[in-house]
């Protein structure tokens, strides 16, 4: 159902859950990992470097369970045609199951996020390591680039 026949007909979110199952797979397995280190460890915390390094694989777990909500909604994107459609699609009666699936989803990751910021500090430190990778990328495509223009000379 790649149009929006799947929104004037109503859409079967049993049957996208089983074709698309393996990414709430590997969701649920992220999310299952990041309770394993909360228990493993006990508090977590930033005070030594165990602890912040449990930390950082917590936030890392939970960061990717919610990354792969935000691939499963762009899969129900597609599904629909579009952004558009999907959004039009909550709002037929027949797709109730949607529109709660949605719901308690978009609440269930709003209660991630504040589970995740009580590690300010982790996120931070995060977010820099990130930049710090984009930014190495960033240089070494320019480095790359300019070495096309560069002419080369017989040694």
């Amino acid at each position: 159902m790649t149009n929006t026949k799947a929104d004037l007909a109503g859409f079967d979110l049993a049957d996208f859950i089983e074709r698309k199952s393996t990414l709430f797979l590997v969701m649920g397995v992220f999310g299952a990992l990041a309770i394993y280190i909360s228990q493993s460890t006990g508090d977590l915390g930033t005070t030594t470097d165990a602890e912040l390094m449990t930390t950082v694989g917590f936030v890392s777990a939970f960061s990717l369970s919610i990354l792969m909500y935000g691939l499963i909604y762009m899969q129900l994107a597609e599904e629909f045609g579009g952004w558009t459609a999907l959004f039009r699609a909550h709002y037929r009666v027949r797709n109730a199951p949607l529109a709660l699936f949605s719901l308690f989803s978009f609440v269930l990751v709003i209660s991630i996020f504040a589970i995740l910021m009580r590690h300010e500090p982790v996120i931070m430190m995060l977010i820099l390591t990130g930049t710090y990778m984009v930014g190495v990328g960033v240089v070494l495509r320019l480095v790359i680039g300019i070495a096309g223009y560069v002419p080369r000379t017989p040694v």
